[in-house]
C-alpha cells in the first residue's frame, strides 16, 4: 500500500495478525512481544514519513499497545513421562537437538552459538542471556546427541516442527521440564538455578559468586541416568 493510503485500522489489523501468527508458530500464549516490536517499528516508519512530508499525520499515532492485549501469562508447561519418551525416541531431524536441550537445560541459541570444550559445553558471554560465560557438564546423554550432529537440522526447524505437530509444548518447555524434574528429584534449588545460569539478585547476587560446578555435574549425571532409564 502507499503510505498515504494507510489508516489506523490497517496498522491495528497488521499488528494483531502478526501477534497471532507468531504466537501460533512458537506454541506460546501469544506473540505479544513480537507485536509490540512491530508496532514500535511501524510508529517509527510513520513518524519518518511525516518528517519527510509524505503524509500530514501518522496513522500509527492513535494506536496504543492496548490493541496487543495484556502481557501473556508465564508458561508453566512441563512434559509428562510419555512426552519425554516421545522426545527420546523420536527420529525426526530436530530430535538430537531436542534431546540435547533436554539433557543440558540450554536455550536453543545457546546450543547453535555455543561450542564444546572437552567434557563441557560453553555458552559464550556474548550469547548468554545474562552476559556471563556459562559452562555446562556434558552427561552421557548429552554427548550422545553431539555425536548425532544436532545442527544438521537448521535452527528454525527446532521449534517449527513442534508447532506443525501441534504437540502443545515448545523447545523452552524442555528447559522448564529439566528444572522442575531436578527439583522434584531433590536437587537443591540454588543448584538448579546455577545450572540454568540464573544469577541471584540483590545482595545475594553481589556477594555469592559460587559456581557449584561439582554439584551441577552430579545433578546432570543423575538426570541423564533417569532419562535413559525412562526410555
Amino acid at each position: 500500500m502507499r503510505i498515504d493510503d494507510v489508516t489506523p485500522r490497517h496498522i491495528a489489523d497488521v499488528v494483531r495478525g502478526y501477534r497471532d501468527t507468531v504466537g501460533e508458530r512458537r506454541a506460546t500464549a501469544g506473540g505479544r512481544t513480537a507485536a509490540r516490536l512491530m508496532l514500535s517499528a511501524l510508529k517509527g516508519l510513520c513518524s519518518y514519513s511525516v518528517a519527510r512530508g509524505w503524509i500530514p499525520a501518522s496513522p500509527a499515532a492513535p494506536i496504543s499497545q492496548a490493541i496487543i492485549g495484556a502481557p501473556r501469562k508465564a508458561r508453566s508447561r512441563v512434559l509428562t513421562d510419555d512426552e519425554l519418551r516421545w522426545v527420546l525416541r523420536s527420529d525426526l531431524p530436530p530430535a538430537p537437538m531436542w534431546q540435547f536441550l533436554l539433557a543440558t537445560g540450554c536455550r536453543v541459541g545457546e546450543v547453535y552459538d555455543g561450542h564444546r570444550d572437552g567434557a563441557e559445553w560453553v555458552v559464550p558471554a556474548g550469547v548468554s542471556k545474562n552476559g556471563v560465560e556459562h559452562r555446562i557438564h556434558l552427561s552421557p546423554l548429552a554427548l550422545a546427541q553431539l555425536q548425532a550432529h544436532p545442527w544438521v537440522a537448521p535452527r528454525w526447524q527446532t521449534q517449527t516442527t513442534l508447532s506443525l505437530l501441534r504437540l502443545g509444548w515448545s523447545c523452552h518447555d524442555l528447559r522448564r521440564t529439566l528444572s522442575t524434574r531436578l527439583n522434584e528429584m531433590g536437587v537443591a534449588p540454588h543448584i538448579v538455578e546455577a545450572l540454568l545460569n540464573h544469577r541471584p539478585r540483590g545482595v545475594a547476587g553481589a556477594y555469592n559468586r559460587a559456581e557449584y560446578f561439582p554439584e551441577r555435574r552430579t545433578a546432570l549425571e543423575n538426570w541423564s541416568k533417569w532419562l535413559t532409564s525412562l526410555d
